[in-house]
């Protein structure tokens, strides 16, 4: 994501920039900005990128939805328990969804034909990966939990036939802990980022494993996220 964002509380101070940050909630005056972006998005036709910054109110949903042209999308953190409103948004190329415990069908996914880059931090329990298969052109994937809470995962051997050249995993809690080395046999991986108390000497098995990939085991809970 691009760090020269504008940054916007009201729609009527945008001025025609492809990228913003929106802050619209979390305010005595919520109510009117949020009114104020669900009228104006759908209309807002050279917005290419958008971050929302604060907390993501579900009454902007359908018109997000409507953003057909849309090619990134941030959301700090939500009440969110579906994204399937956005199925429509196959210009995504990049989707970066923060703490939303709530959600329940990240599926929805797949159906963005362009998407390189895709984080999920702090979704539902027992996140499941067997889905992720499917995502072949994807070059980076964040799978991550919260500053208080493990994202929990089943395995990471559906991540194999991946394209990946960066898995990020941050406080996030692997059932099958050998599923790991999967990393070993994704030929285009470059760079692991994880922040977890992996099984003594796994991350330098993996090392050794594969010799060229940048392993970087950041201590929990001192590390910045790298996307």
């Amino acid at each position: 994501m691009p760090r020269d964002w504008t940054f916007y509380e009201h729609p009527g101070e945008y001025q025609g920039e492809p990228s913003v940050r929106i802050a619209c909630t979390q305010r005595t005056d919520q109510a009117k900005l949020v009114r104020a972006w669900a009228d104006a998005l759908p209309k807002l036709t050279d917005l290419r990128e958008i971050d929302f910054c604060s907390r993501f109110p579900n009454a902007l949903i359908q018109p997000v939805a409507q953003m057909a042209w849309l090619e990134k999308l941030k959301i700090k953190w939500s009440g969110l328990t579906s994204i399937e409103a956005w199925g429509s948004l196959t210009s995504l190329r990049e989707f970066c969804l923060g703490s939303s415990p709530s959600l329940a069908d990240p599926q929805t996914v797949l159906k963005w034909p362009h998407l390189k880059l895709v984080t999920f931090d702090n979704v539902r329990a027992n996140f499941d990966t067997e889905w992720m298969s499917d995502l072949r052109n994807l070059s980076v994937l964040g799978i991550n939990g919260s500053w208080s809470t493990s994202q929990i995962i089943k395995t990471l051997w559906p991540l194999q036939g991946l394209g990946l050249e960066t898995l990020v995993l941050i406080n996030t809690r692997i059932v099958d802990k050998d599923s790991l080395f999967v990393c070993a046999q994704m030929k285009k991986l470059k760079t692991l980022h994880t922040a977890y108390r992996w099984p003594r000497g796994s991350l330098e098995r993996l090392s050794e494993m594969r010799k060229d990939l940048t392993i970087n085991g950041m201590t929990w809970p001192n590390f910045v996220s790298p996307v």
